[in-house]
């Protein structure tokens, strides 16, 4: 969206002396707003509401949060 940064992504993590490795970017995590899980942001299905990006641990949960998205964010505190 217009006028917003994008999201900061921590630095990856050194590899100790040795270590044959790649540097590992953790991954950043959120919560389900249907079911409260946390989840993987990288790998999770979304859905806009009023311009915000909502992610989910399941295409049905989205599917259901898509149904009336005010009912989950009011349920989680969120609106």
């Amino acid at each position: 969206a217009a006028g917003r940064e994008p999201a900061a992504h921590p630095a990856p993590a050194p590899a100790p002396a040795g270590d044959p490795r790649l540097p590992v970017v953790p991954a950043e995590r959120v919560i389900d707003p249907v079911c409260a899980e946390t989840i993987d942001l990288t790998t999770a299905p979304r859905a806009i509401h009023q311009g915000k990006a909502y992610y989910f641990c399941s295409p049905a949960d989205r599917d259901e949060f898509v149904k009336d998205p005010t009912a989950y964010l009011k349920k989680r505190g969120w609106s």
